[in-house]
C-alpha cells in the first residue's frame, strides 16, 4: 500500500506560532513560580535583623551585613496574634545600612525587621526596566505587542 504525502498550502503563521511559544513559557514558570514561588518567603529563611528604633522617624535602622539579599518589615496582628509582611526589599548584597519607615497607626514595639542571605531572583531582576521601544521585524511589531502591517479583519472602510 502507497503512502499519501499530505501537502500544506502556504507556511504556518509566525505570529500564531510566536504567541503559542510564548503561552507556554508562561505556563511553565507560573508552574514552578506555584511550586517554588512561596518557598523564598518562608520563616527559616529569615533572621532577626539587628534593628535600632528611630522614634522620631517612625522607622527601623537595619545594620546590613555584607551579602544580605533581602530584608522585611513585619507587624503583628493584634487579632489572630501573627506577624504580617508589610514591605519586602531586595537588595545587592553589599554592607550599609537600611531605614525602613513603620506604618503610622503602628507602635514601634508592634514591628519586627528580619534579613535574609538568599533571594529567588538576581537583583538585577527586582530593578525592571523602565524604557521599551517598537522594533519592526517583517510586519511584525516587536516590544509593544502583535501588530501585523496588512489590515486583515478591518472593516472595508478602514483598510
Amino acid at each position: 500500500m502507497a503512502r499519501q504525502k499530505r501537502f500544506t498550502l502556504g507556511s504556518p503563521n509566525p505570529a500564531k506560532h510566536e504567541l503559542i511559544t510564548v503561552m507556554k513559557r508562561m505556563l511553565i514558570f507560573f508552574f514552578f513560580l506555584g511550586v517554588l514561588g512561596e518557598a523564598p518567603l518562608r520563616a527559616e529563611s529569615f533572621n532577626p535583623a539587628d534593628a535600632e528604633p528611630l522614634m522620631q522617624d517612625r522607622a527601623l535602622l537595619l545594620q546590613l551585613e555584607p551579602g544580605t539579599r533581602r530584608a522585611r518589615l513585619q507587624v503583628k496582628n493584634h487579632e489572630n496574634g501573627e506577624w504580617e509582611v508589610v514591605q519586602v526589599v531586595h537588595l545587592e548584597g553589599e554592607e550599609g545600612f537600611l531605614k525602613m519607615r513603620v506604618p503610622d497607626d503602628l507602635a514601634l514595639e508592634d514591628c519586627r525587621a528580619e534579613v535574609s542571605m538568599t533571594d529567588p531572583f538576581p537583583y538585577r531582576f527586582y530593578k525592571g526596566e523602565t524604557e521599551f521601544e517598537q522594533k519592526e521585524t517583517g510586519g511584525i511589531f516587536a516590544g509593544g505587542g502583535p501588530f501585523l502591517n496588512d489590515a486583515a479583519g478591518a472593516p472595508e472602510g478602514d483598510r
